[in-house]
C-alpha cells in the first residue's frame, strides 16, 4: 500500500511524501529490490526539479542520492555529468560520470553528446569529435550532438568543375 502511495505522490510532483513512503517500505522489507528503482527515480525527479530551479547543490545531492540508492541506473549519472558540465564547469568529473552512464547503457545518445562537450572543453578535441559522431550514430535526429559536431569539424564544400 504504501509502495502505491509513494508512487501516487511522486506522480503528483510531491517527493517529499513519496521518499518518506519508499523509505518506509525499504525499511520493512530491506530485501525488496524493485524499492531501490524507485527511490532512485523519486531522488533523481527531485534533482531534476532543483536543477531547473537552478539550485544546482541541492540538484547534485538529490542526483547523487539516486545513483546511491540505484548504481546500476545510467540516468542520475548524466543527469550528475550535466551539473558538472554546466553548472559548475568541472569538466574531468562530468567525462568520469558520463563514461559511468555509458558503461551502463552503451546506447545513450545524451550521455556522448554531453561527454563530448566536456571533452571539447577540455580542449580534448578528438575525443570530442568522436563522442559527438556515437551520438548522430546511435540517433541520427540528436540536433545538439550535430551542431556540437558541425562547430568542430565543419562541411566543407565540394570543388566543382
Amino acid at each position: 500500500l504504501l509502495l502505491t502511495l509513494g508512487i501516487l505522490h511522486w506522480r503528483k510532483g510531491d517527493y517529499e511524501k513519496a521518499l518518506a513512503d519508499f523509505e518506509t517500505v525499504r525499511r520493512a522489507n530491506p530485501d525488496f529490490a524493485s524499492i531501490r528503482t524507485q527511490i532512485q527515480i523519486a531522488y533523481n525527479s527531485r534533482g531534476l526539479e532543483a536543477f531547473n530551479k537552478k539550485d544546482f547543490k541541492k540538484a547534485f545531492d538529490d542526483v547523487s542520492a539516486a545513483i546511491q540508492a540505484d548504481p546500476q541506473s545510467p540516468t542520475p549519472y548524466i543527469n550528475r555529468c550535466a551539473i558538472y558540465l554546466y553548472a559548475w564547469k568541472q569538466y574531468t568529473e562530468a567525462i568520469n560520470d558520463c563514461s559511468a552512464a555509458i558503461r551502463l547503457a552503451t546506447r545513450s545518445s545524451m550521455a556522448y553528446n554531453h561527454r563530448g562537450y566536456a571533452y571539447e572543453m577540455s580542449n580534448s578535441r578528438s575525443e570530442a569529435i568522436a563522442d559527438y559522431k556515437k551520438a548522430l550514430e546511435i540517433d541520427p535526429q540528436n540536433q545538439t550532438a550535430r551542431t556540437n559536431l558541425n562547430r568542430l569539424q565543419p562541411h566543407v564544400p565540394s570543388l566543382k568543375n
